[in-house]
């Protein structure tokens, strides 16, 4: 970690960054003692890298390769997440949001109200908590929606239809998610935001990035396989934990290729 002064965004980037670059396990050092807050965003970025969700603090053995995280690195990772200008809409909570996130978001409205349709995301025990003090009145009043037990992420609440870019808290950008993307059922993309939405990849060769999300993502993987409505094989950049134990355990072939190779697939 060689960024000075990191805040809450530096450290969501950190662990996307680190979660893309590790296979099973990366070590991070250089990092100063961190709070509930800025472990939550580490974490969160890495755990939807798509690839590796574990980490050790130290600097690892001597056979151990290292790569820094500079201002340069973090403004690669920003430019990879950041893909639009302006946002049509704001989603707070992924990371879903705790009690005192909530508590520093009513103090900072400050009697303001959202310019833009802003959809805020906590737990419902956090809500309940929230609206015993008086924090989700003040963000009703400033226009927020309060959602319970959902996810920014996973559940399609927002249509492509009405909106071209969000702009969110989210440290997660990737192509396929199988829990919230994938029917186990039938097969079929059921994500509305997901370009390959209700096309079936039952008997197909599916072409993309790398996965991401939840590692319940692979037995979803397993589950398409169960039904007998699984590609017949997978082709992706980055073969990510999600994608690989899930194949291994539905017996799916999985190759991985480099950028060029991936776009002569698709034309």
């Amino acid at each position: 970690m060689k960024v000075k002064n990191p805040n809450e965004l530096t450290y969501g980037m950190l662990g996307f960054y680190a979660g893309k670059l590790g296979d099973t396990s990366v070590n991070i050092s250089g990092l100063d003692e961190m709070d509930q807050r800025q472990s939550k965003a580490m974490c969160g970025g890495m755990g939807t890298s798509g690839t590796c969700a574990k980490f050790i603090f130290g600097e690892g053995d001597s056979n151990t390769e290292k790569i820094d995280f500079d201002e340069k690195e973090m403004q690669n990772v920003h430019d990879e997440l950041n893909t639009a200008e302006k946002g049509d809409l704001i989603t707070l909570g992924s990371p879903q949001l705790g009690l005192d996130e909530i508590s520093d978001l009513t103090a900072k409205l400050k009697g303001r109200s959202f310019q833009k349709r802003c959809m805020v995301f906590l737990p419902r025990t956090v809500k309940e908590q929230a609206q015993k003090i008086g924090y989700i009145r003040e963000l009703e009043r400033a226009g927020c929606e309060i959602l319970a037990d959902c996810c920014t992420c996973l559940t399609p609440l927002i249509s492509k239809d009405d909106v071209d870019a969000v702009t969110t808290n989210s440290k997660s950008n990737d192509p396929i998610n199988f829990l919230g993307t994938v029917d186990k059922k039938t097969g079929i993309i059921s994500d509305k935001k997901h370009p390959l939405f209700r096309k079936a990849i039952k008997d197909t060769v599916l072409v993309f990035p790398s996965g991401i999300g939840s590692s319940v993502g692979a037995y979803t993987i397993y589950s398409i396989k169960s039904n007998n409505v699984a590609p017949l094989a997978m082709i992706c950049k980055k073969a990510d934990l999600t994608v690989a134990t899930g194949c291994a355990l539905a017996n799916i072939p999985l190759i991985t290729i480099s950028d060029d190779d991936i776009l002569s697939v698709h034309q």
